[in-house]
């Protein structure tokens, strides 16, 4: 027994003494591998670190060039935007002055057709109210003959003889009642034509100044002072007797006084 004891013993010693040595050698091979791997894990990182440089900077090379790329587009995009536009607005000016050209012709065809066509109608009016004046200046002289024939007439029945300053007293009162009857309704159809503030006008200032215009009033107003005047002549030859030289004037005149 005391020799199983003692290989035991030396056993447990030689396999005590061999895990230690084993124990030395794997703490040295442990050592040196973790050496080895902090080594290799460095240089892995280190590799890494570069690797991802490297990638970072050709990333941020990637995304500089797109950036430029893209304001490169939008400028691009723009110019094409403000051609397009332009090209649109050119046309929509082009079109809109077709339309505004083509409207003003025809408005400015409407207009002549309108000014053409009231001139035409204006001119008619005319020439009707110029028949119309003519036929009331013929009637208003037949007229005033016939009446002239009537009372000559007359005269020659009533006295039994007529002279030729009776004739001509009474062909004159006669032509100038038809003057007076014309011109009383030439001024009531220039009245009726006239429009409705030239109507008030003539109410508050009465035309003083009108009879001053040509062809106004200023005409047949002469006409009929010297008509006035003639009668004055024809009917009441004493009152010529009180002025200077008026015997004389009668004496020419070889009217009775």
């Amino acid at each position: 027994m005391g020799w199983v004891e003692r290989k035991l013993d030396y056993a447990g010693g030689r396999l005590e003494g061999s895990v230690e040595h084993a124990a030395e050698k794997l703490s040295g091979v442990i050592e040196q591998g973790i050496d080895k791997a902090g080594a290799e894990l460095r240089d892995v990182l280190r590799e890494g670190s570069r690797e991802i440089d490297t990638k970072l900077d050709k990333i941020s090379q990637e995304l500089s060039n797109q950036r430029s790329f893209t304001k490169n587009d939008v400028r691009e995009l723009v110019d094409y935007a403000a051609d397009r536009f332009g090209s649109m607005l050119d046309a929509r000016v082009q079109t809109a002055k077709g339309e505004f050209a083509a409207l003003v012709e025809e408005k400015v065809e409407y207009m002549k057709n309108e000014v053409d066509s009231f001139f035409i109608r204006r001119q008619q009016d005319l020439a009707r109210e110029r028949r119309r004046l003519l036929v009331n200046v013929l009637i208003a002289v037949l007229a005033s003959l016939g009446v002239a024939a009537v009372s000559l007439g007359y005269h020659r029945v009533a006295a039994s003889q007529i002279d030729l300053f009776s004739t001509f007293r009474i062909a004159f009162v006669s032509l100038s009642g038809g003057y007076l009857a014309y011109l009383l309704v030439q001024i009531v159809r220039k009245y009726q034509r006239m429009a409705e503030h030239r109507k008030d006008l003539m109410f508050l200032t009465m035309r003083y100044w009108g009879v001053l215009r040509p062809q106004s009033l200023f005409w047949h107003l002469v006409l009929l002072l010297g008509i006035a005047g003639i009668y004055i002549l024809l009917f009441f030859p004493h009152l010529l007797l009180q002025i200077a030289g008026a015997e004389r004037l009668l004496d020419w005149l070889k009217l009775p006084h």
